[in-house]
């Protein structure tokens, strides 16, 4: 009896031991728990932070080129929907530009001479020199 004592007691503080030793390692994973959930909770403040000021620059793009329809409208000028493009992948579809031009204040009908009418006079003034 004594030696079935003594090798239960043995296994016990193995056992003890055993969970000793995954206390430690389940304090180790919570605090790579809490390290990834902060970095988490950074990241997302910043994604919107990001959100915000893309949202703002928008409506900053917007009255400018609300501005200089008016300005245009104002003093005759003739407008072109002008993407300021430097590779193919820049260019914006017909689409796109309607909305820009809507986004800008233009009526329908200077939308399509910005888009279409007035791109090709200015080809075709260009080509005449």
């Amino acid at each position: 009896i004594t030696r079935r004592v003594e090798a239960i007691q043995a296994e016990t503080a193995g056992a003890v031991a055993a969970i000793g030793e995954i206390s430690v390692i389940i304090a180790s994973i919570n605090d790579y728990q809490l390290t990834i959930a902060s970095a988490v909770e950074e990241q997302s403040a910043a994604t919107s932070e990001i959100s915000r000021n893309l949202s703002e620059a928008a409506k900053g793009m917007q009255e400018v080129s609300r501005h200089v329809a008016d300005l245009a409208r104002l003093y005759g000028a003739k407008l072109i929907v002008d993407t300021d493009c430097h590779k193919e992948t820049d260019l914006i579809t017909q689409e796109q530009a309607f909305a820009l031009c809507k986004e800008a204040g233009l009526t329908d009908e200077e939308t399509l001479l910005a888009i279409r009418d007035n791109p090709q006079e200015l080809l075709k003034r260009i080509e005449r020199r």
